[in-house]
């Protein structure tokens, strides 16, 4: 059965561009390298949220094929730049995207010397479109100090995968709005051109509201290592209020004497109501997979009243109408014979961790099926059908309270084998 799913025929995504000092080496054909200066990456970080593209359901499969095209205009040379990407997103449901507002990202730039440019975005996806434009000079300012990269999270990852910067993952967040009670706001740049010695780089960090009044400012100091460093920091904004800010950084070179400083602004909208939830609501109780062993176990032991009160403040803290979609989602796809979906190994990781970012499905002739689940904080899951009855069993995770089954290895293709014992070197 092939079902087509579309709304409105605008697609609303956003656009961060951000700009880095990126010097080349060419070769030639004799092998002579030659270093280019005057580069630049311009890179363009995009967020979609999931509702906006057109939707293909065939075979329970729910995907999105997406064309991006990009363009970028010299203003003073008249000279241009383009491209197109093509992408195809999935969501396991839409119910389930639709709780987890689920975004898609792409990360995508193009070279570019000193002058003025204006870039245009055009996303199809089927019948709808969306166009984003703006403009973006190029100064000597930018051999200094590169754009500052606006995230949800930064955390480390040597793996080199998407949305990756050295050994950090980056998860940008074009929008440049957080809702209200956000905990945290990151940002990334770099620094260039520093004179390596035994003096420091004085970094000012300072976030303003729309008056101009500072709310937070901090100092810090950072060594002259390498020519080249950089940056990650991350502010707590839990108690900012709904507002417009603006987060400045100004770096100051002590020995030479040398400023530069650029910002980027931020939104937070108020926060969605939270819903109201009763004892008598489905999973209520259901929090094993959310607490430690310990805690758990203390929970069990206490009497009708007292478990009351422990689930009243539970829900207080957690998000009821999230968890309660994963199990249903898990009861609803996981099930195993008798065994309910929750009850089974990638239940209960999917109710612990939420929905993979990526999963990969696969059988071979030497081996059993298995799935290989990751998340783009890094966490990954690999699941063995053991006994070829559809009865995924956790055979490996890099996740240190799980417990991984070295002795079901041999059921996984060699390679793959391979991959789990680079991965514990």
């Amino acid at each position: 059965m092939n079902l087509i799913l579309s709304l409105i025929n605008a697609i609303n995504f956003y656009v961060q561009p951000v700009l880095y000092y990126t010097p080349l080496t060419i070769q030639d054909s004799l092998g002579i390298k030659a270093i280019v200066e005057h580069i630049f990456f311009l890179e363009f970080n995009c967020a979609i949220p999931y509702n906006e593209l057109f939707y293909k359901n065939i075979d329970g499969k729910i995907f999105a094929d997406c064309c991006l095209n990009i363009k970028l205009v010299n203003k003073e040379h008249t000279d241009s730049l383009a491209d197109s990407l093509y992408h195809q997103f999935t969501i396991p449901s839409f119910s389930q995207a639709a709780k987890e507002r689920t975004t898609f990202y792409l990360q995508f730039g193009k070279y570019v010397s000193i002058g003025e440019y204006d870039y245009t975005i055009t996303l199809y996806s089927e019948d709808k479109t969306g166009m984003v434009q703006g403009t973006r000079k190029v100064t000597d300012d930018d051999y200094l100090m590169s754009d500052i990269l606006l995230a949800k999270a930064i955390f480390r990852d040597t793996t080199g995968s998407y949305l990756t910067k050295g050994n950090l993952k980056i998860i940008p967040n074009p929008s440049l709005i957080f809702e209200e009670g956000t905990e945290n706001v990151f940002i990334y740049y770099e620094l260039y051109n520093i004179n390596p010695d035994t003096t420091n780089l004085i970094i000012y960090y300072i976030i303003t509201d729309t008056t101009g009044k500072i709310i937070r400012k901090i100092t810090r100091n950072m060594e002259k290592k390498f020519s080249r460093q950089a940056v990650n920091l991350g502010f707590n904004i839990e108690t900012f209020k709904p507002d417009d800010y603006i987060i400045k950084v100004a770096v100051y070179d002590t020995l030479s004497g040398r400023s530069i400083e650029k910002s980027v602004g931020f939104k937070i909208k108020k926060a969605r109501e939270k819903i109201s939830i009763s004892e008598d609501l489905p999973y209520y109780d259901a929090i094993e997979y959310l607490v430690s062993f310990q805690e758990y176990k203390h929970f069990l032991t206490l009497k009708d009243e007292g478990r009351k009160m422990y689930l009243k403040k539970f829900w207080e803290k957690h998000n009821y109408y999230e968890v309660s979609q994963r199990y249903e989602y898990t009861d609803g796809h996981f099930q195993e014979g008798t065994k309910p979906g929750s009850k089974t190994d990638r239940g209960r990781v999917y109710i612990k961790y939420g929905t993979p970012d990526e999963i990969e499905n696969k059988q071979f002739e030497e081996s059993k099926p298995y799935e290989y689940w990751q998340y783009y904080n890094g966490i990954e899951f690999i699941f063995v059908d053991v006994r070829g009855t559809q009865e995924y069993t956790l055979v490996w995770t890099n996740v240190r309270d799980e417990k991984s089954k070295p002795a079901l290895y041999y059921y996984l293709p060699l390679f793959k084998r391979q991959e789990l014992e680079e991965k514990k070197e």
